[in-house]
């Protein structure tokens, strides 16, 4: 008898940083038809723009790298558990480039700035980039196989 092969659902990823119970807030808070892939604290950051290498403090949060079942895409969503909610979202686009110039400190440009991430744990951090760069290069695989 034949089986129907069915994809594993993915298990949202939780932060060392955050407690059981934060964390399963988060869960609750990113919704049933999505998991994050990758999670931690996070500064986020934006470039002033013109040329400007200042950098100016957008949002502090749980950073969540987002595979969004019911959109069919993938996030980086930034979330504040204090107030339950999003507050913070930048979708991966097809040119999309992640730049890591320090082990805790990110980087790629969104969609009207270049976005900055700083991490609070530099192996986190790394697992992060590791999940994006693993996107990225199945990305590439389907649009060069």
């Amino acid at each position: 008898m034949a089986r129907e092969s069915q994809k594993v659902p993915e298990v949202n990823r939780p932060s060392n940083l955050l407690s059981d119970d934060e964390n399963s807030l988060l869960f609750n808070l990113i919704g049933k038809r999505c998991a994050t892939l990758s999670t931690t604290v996070v500064q986020v950051f934006k470039s002033g723009g013109g040329g400007q290498i200042r950098w100016q403090k957008l949002c502090v949060g749980v950073i969540c790298f987002i595979k969004d079942n019911q959109k069919k895409s993938y996030y980086i969503r930034v979330f504040d558990l204090t107030v339950n909610n999003m507050i913070w979202e930048q979708e991966i686009y097809n040119q999309f480039k992640y730049y890591t110039p320090r082990q805790y400190f990110h980087s790629f440009e969104a969609d009207n700035y270049v976005a900055g991430l700083n991490f609070a744990d530099p192996q986190e951090a790394n697992h992060f980039r590791q999940k994006i760069d693993e996107k990225l290069k199945a990305k590439e695989q389907r649009k060069t196989g």
